[in-house]
C-alpha cells in the first residue's frame, strides 16, 4: 500500500543475508556483503519514497549490533573483529572503521557471539567469545582513546546491560562447577574485586555461601581483609571474627603487562638483549600496594592502627633488585580492592646474549 502506516517491503542493491538492523536518525542495515543507509529523500521513509544506498563493504557477522553516541558497533563476517560505522562529513558517507586492531589476539580461535555497552561510570563496550570468555574495550568515542582488557569468570553463557539509577549494570549469565555439579546462576558485575561474591549480614561467626560450596574463598569484613576459609560441600564455613557485614567470594587478580621494552643499542635494537630492572616504581592512585614483577613493597605501616586495614595509596610504589626478562613489567593487584596505575618508572641495564 501507500498509505504512511503500511508495511514496507523493498530489495537492497546488492545481494547478501542480513545480519543486523539499527534505527536512529537514520537506518542502518549490515548484511554479510556490507552495509546500507535507509532513508527517504525528504528524511522520512514513506512505502512510495525509500532511499537505499550502500556505504561499506566490510560485511557482518549475526551478532546484534549496539549504538555507541553517533556510531553503530558490529561484528566482523570472521567473527573476530569490532567494527564501527559513523558518518564521515568530509566523505559525506557512513564508513566502516575496525577498533579492535590493537587487541586481534584476543580473540586468536574465537568468536565474538554477543556484544554490550556499558555507559556509565565507565564505557565498556563488553564482548563475550564463543568460548565463554569475556572481554571488554574501555573507550572514548570523543577522542578514540581505547584499552582493552580480558576477564576470566567461569563460562559465561549470555550477557546484557540494563540502567539503573544512572548506571549501566552489565548481567551474566554464568556457568560453574560447584561440588562437581555444573550449575547457572545470573550474576551482575560489581565492584568489590572478587568473582562471584554476595554480601552478608549477620552476628555470627557461622556464615553458610552455598553458591561457592567447597570454595576456598576470600573474606572482607568491613572492608578489612579476613584470612581466606574453604567453604564445606554445603557452603557453610566459620569466620575468625565478625562486625557488621562481610563480603565473600573468589579471588578474581587483576593484572597488567607492557610489551618488551626496547631503549635501542649500539647494533640498533635491544630486543635480542637480556634486561635486568635494579628499580621499578609505580605510581598509583588511591590503590592498594600491588606487586611488580611478582614483588611486593611493604602494604601496612605502623601508624595504621589496629583493627584498620591499610588506607589507599596515592604516590609512588618502589621495588628493588630484579632479575632478568625481557623488559616487560607485570603488575598484579592480588588483594580484593582497586589498583589504578598512573605511571611507571625504572632503572634498567641490558647485555647481549
Amino acid at each position: 500500500g501507500t498509505e504512511a502506516n503500511d508495511g514496507l517491503e523493498f530489495s537492497l542493491s546488492k545481494a547478501g543475508r542480513i545480519r543486523w538492523m539499527e534505527g536512529g536518525g537514520n537506518l542502518v542495515i549490515g548484511t554479510n556483503a556490507g552495509e546500507f543507509l535507509i532513508n527517504g529523500s525528504q528524511g522520512l521513509i514513506t512505502p512510495d519514497d525509500i532511499f537505499v544506498a550502500q556505504q561499506s563493504a566490510e560485511g557482518g557477522e549475526a551478532v546484534n549490533s549496539i549504538q555507541v553516541g553517533s556510531m553503530i558497533m558490529f561484528i566482523s563476517g570472521d567473527g573476530r573483529k569490532l567494527l564501527a560505522i559513523r558518518y564521515q562529513e568530509d566523505q559525506n558517507q557512513w564508513r566502516a572503521n575496525e577498533i579492535s586492531f590493537t587487541a586481534e589476539n584476543l580473540t586468536q580461535g574465537k568468536k565474538i557471539i554477543s556484544i554490550a555497552y556499558a555507559r556509565n561510570p565507565e564505557a565498556i563496550i563488553w564482548c563475550l567469545l564463543d568460548d565463554g570468555s569475556l572481554i571488554g574495550c574501555t573507550y572514548d568515542p570523543a577522542t578514540g582513546v581505547m584499552g582493552w582488557h580480558k576477564h576470566s569468570i567461569a563460562n559465561v553463557l549470555g550477557i546484557s546491560v540494563s540502567e539503573r539509577s544512572g548506571f549501566s549494570i552489565l548481567s551474566l549469565t554464568v556457568q560453574r562447577i560447584i561440588n562437581g555439579t555444573t550449575v547457572t546462576y545470573i550474576e551482575e558485575l560489581g565492584t568489590d574485586y572478587m568473582d562471584s561474591y554476595t554480601a552478608v549480614e549477620t552476628s555470627s561467626v557461622n556464615v553458610s555461601i552455598p553458591h561457592l560450596a567447597g570454595e576456598e574463598v576470600i573474606v572482607k569484613i568491613n572492608d578489612n581483609q579476613h584470612p581466606n576459609i574453604t567453604l564445606d560441600s554445603n557452603g557453610d564455613g566459620v569466620l575468625n571474627y565478625f562486625e557488621d557485614r562481610a563480603i565473600i567470594g573468589l579471588e578474581m587478580p587483576i593484572s597488567i603487562t607492557t610489551l618488551e621494552t626496547d631503549f635501542g643499542s649500539q647494533a640498533g635494537s635491544s630486543m635480542g638483549y637480556k634486561k635486568r630492572y635494579s628499580e621499578i616504581t609505580a605510581r598509583i592512585y588511591q590503590s592498594a600496594v600491588p606487586l611488580i614483577n611478582g614483588r611486593r613493597e611493604k602494604v601496612r605501616y605502623p601508624e595504621t592502627p589496629m583493627g584498620f586495614r591499610q588506607p589507599d595509596l596515592t604516590g609512588d610504589v618502589t621495588v628493588n633488585n630484579l632479575g632478568y626478562n625481557d623488559g616487560s613489567i607485570k603488575i598484579t593487584q592480588s588483594l580484593p580492592y582497586k589498583l589504578t596505575i598512573t605511571g611507571l618508572f625504572g632503572k634498567m641495564t641490558q647485555n647481549t646474549i
